[in-house]
């Protein structure tokens, strides 16, 4: 089995379109399924350019064999980043997380490769080009390729470029764990009074009080604000469908 390494996209094309083999495609080889053999490695790992960068409008554009650790460092210089945070990010490559639709715990809050894509273009097994979406995250331009192509496993084309959303990059980082702790007692003994946004604004402090300060709240106040939201939408809707169940006729009660 040959194995190339492309040097651009174009060269890309120009395997594809000879036709008559069976390719595989392949970045950083972090979760390569196995399969049948082929005749052709396309690697892409020369195809590593960030294309286009826009910090103000919050959207790049990189090539497929990008790593992740190296996108998301080049976000940092302008304090964004890529809200994936799958495994082995050093060898993961953004086309192959697209194919694979690979994700971390980041999912629970900013969801999965396909909330994050927003264009794409590919090479077709003829070696063409094909392109889908956009670079504003609103567009009705044709068919959602970009989708598609997630989770795709490089069966329907050669993802070539990516265009990503992006977000702000966290000022603190903390990972937190607080067991057997009544939920009170943690808000209380972390100096915060108030269950509002404004609790999760942290004064500037030393890292090590900011560490502590959060450590001993942060469960307890997603807890508490939890609550608290679901009553607030909650009771005037109790209300309500206790006033539809009333007998017609009948006064207030």
């Amino acid at each position: 089995m040959a194995r190339v390494t492309p040097g651009s996209i174009e060269e890309a094309q120009a395997l594809l379109a000879e036709g008559g083999r069976q390719v595989l495609f392949v970045g950083g080889g972090t979760a390569l399924p196995p399969g049948p053999p082929v005749d052709l490695e396309i690697s892409s790992e020369k195809l590593d350019r960030v294309i286009e960068y826009e910090p103000a409008d919050q959207v790049v554009i990189v090539e497929c064999g990008l790593r992740l650790a190296a996108l998301q460092r080049e976000l940092a210089k302008h304090g964004q980043r890529l809200a994936l945070d799958p495994p082995q990010p050093d060898k993961a490559t953004l086309g192959g997380i697209v194919a694979a639709n690979s994700f971390g715990p980041l999912r629970t809050r900013f969801g999965s490769v396909r909330d994050l894509i927003i264009g794409v273009s590919v090479v077709r097994a003829d070696g063409t080009r094909a392109k889908g979406g956009g670079k504003v995250v609103k567009t009705v331009a044709g068919f959602d390729l970009p989708k598609l192509m997630c989770g795709s496993w490089g069966t329907l084309a050669f993802i070539a470029t990516v265009t990503f959303r992006v977000h702000p990059l966290p000022e603190e980082a903390v990972t937190l764990c607080a067991r057997g702790a009544d939920p009170m007692e943690l808000v209380r003994d972390a100096g915060f009074s108030r269950y509002s946004r404004a609790c999760w604004t942290v004064p500037k402090c030393s890292s090590a009080a900011l560490a502590s300060a959060l450590a001993a709240s942060w469960c307890a106040l997603t807890r508490c604000l939890r609550a608290r939201a679901f009553r607030a939408w909650a009771s005037p809707r109790r209300i309500f469908m206790a006033r539809l169940r009333r007998p017609a006729g009948s006064g207030p009660g």
